[in-house]
């Protein structure tokens, strides 16, 4: 993601430092350099970095991080000084995307009104969706986009190696809308695991997801072996309500994508 931003905004007419384990400017120097400092490397690593570069900042600077979750590393970037602004950024998209267009960015308040604005004109300006929302909520909301949706990836192929499934066969005889679902699942099975590992366990939410996940599970277990077909149908019925009207354009959305596949 520093690569992709450092391209962004040389295109923008800024002009841009790296900083690096390789590079041979120095963390302290780019700082120095530099008007808006990006913190765009590991979540694990991201507040030790930050608190590394605290001697080095000054007034009125902007900081700001990329990091899949925002609510350590805004706590840390707002314990420096007054007069910095701070700006949480959460790219919602992966750093092999062309550009900007039709793409989502979510961007947390932290302190300095203008350095916000600031990037959501820029961002827009260049065609994205700007998503604005407290750091909190946007760990919360992280627990659904990223968090069940890339633990339920590692439960289905987790379920599909233990039980010995035959793969291949599988993608045989798959109609077009469950190879797209074999198709995500490898996708994100085929990324970097250090990622995804920090993105389920670092959240603050992790421990009531797993939490969740046990009690649903066993209920999942109790209405298959049941002899009651009721207690399955219950568990369908409330899934298809917390959809609600989504239902319909998640249909449209997938009939077009299965419309595609079919094409290809």
């Amino acid at each position: 993601m520093g690569k992709f931003f450092a391209k962004f905004f040389r295109a923008q007419g800024f002009k841009v430092y790296v900083a690096d384990l390789g590079t041979k400017l120095s963390c302290k120097e780019a700082v120095q350099k530099s008007d808006i400092v990006m913190f765009a490397v590991p979540i694990a690593k991201t507040v030790e970095v930050i608190k590394e570069t605290l001697p080095y900042l000054r007034k009125e600077q902007v900081i700001c991080d990329v990091t899949s979750l925002k609510l350590e590393p805004m706590k840390a970037m707002l314990k420096v000084p007054g007069g910095i602004s701070v700006v949480g950024l959460h790219p919602m998209f992966g750093p092999n995307v062309n550009s900007l267009e039709k793409q989502t960015v979510v961007v947390c308040p932290g302190r300095g009104g203008q350095a916000k604005k600031f990037f959501k004109q820029l961002f827009e300006k260049a065609g994205a969706k700007v998503v604005e929302m407290k750091a909190v909520e946007h760990d919360q909301t992280m627990l659904a986009v990223q968090g069940v949706m890339h633990l339920t990836t590692l439960l289905a192929a987790k379920i599909l190696k233990d039980l010995k499934l035959d793969l291949r066969k599988s993608l045989q005889v798959s109609s077009p809308i469950y190879r797209l679902r074999f198709d995500l699942l490898a996708r994100i099975l085929g990324q970097d695991a250090e990622l995804y590992a920090d993105i389920l366990r670092l959240n603050s939410g992790a421990k009531d997801l797993a939490k969740c996940l046990k009690k649903s599970a066993a209920e999942l277990e109790e209405a298959l072996i049941s002899t009651d077909k009721k207690k399955f149908l219950q568990l369908f019925d409330e899934g298809s309500m917390y959809f609600g009207d989504f239902k319909k354009k998640a249909a449209q959305e997938s009939d077009a994508v299965i419309e595609y596949l079919v094409n290809i």
